[in-house]
């Protein structure tokens, strides 16, 4: 029913959205950034220490876009950003996530393997427009 209601609001817009979420950065367990950066998108009095997500954004927040499809990525730790494509920036802003990054090779949303994940849904919608 849920998802009626979404193709239905779609339709009545005319516009299709996709909200993409990654997994796998615990608040309690990724650093301040991470547990700071959910405490703010949480409910009043919730330090983001009990949510998952992408490091930046936690789960919940990253679907809540109304009217939205949603795509939670299979992959575990997609990262919100590309800590180690901007050096010791990432370094300083982000240690753990670009730690991450750089020792294990966790992935973001501009990973090869994470965009094959959502941009066929973008390209759904422009082969299906013509």
């Amino acid at each position: 029913q849920q998802q009626q209601q979404q193709d239905a609001a779609n339709k009545s817009t005319g516009v299709r959205t996709l909200a993409v979420a990654g997994k796998g950065f615990p608040g309690d367990q990724w650093g301040g950034l991470t547990q700071g950066s959910y405490s703010f998108c949480c409910p009043e009095g919730s330090d983001g220490a009990h949510y998952d997500g992408d490091g930046m954004t936690p789960l919940f927040s990253s679907l809540a876009m109304p009217n939205s499809e949603s795509l939670v990525l299979p992959q575990d730790r997609v990262n919100h950003f590309g800590w180690t494509d901007v050096g010791w920036v990432g370094k300083q802003v982000a240690p753990e996530l670009y730690e991450d990054m750089e020792t294990n090779g966790s992935l973001w949303y501009g990973s090869d393997e994470v965009v094959a994940e959502w941009l066929p849904w973008i390209l759904d919608g422009v082969t299906t427009k013509k």
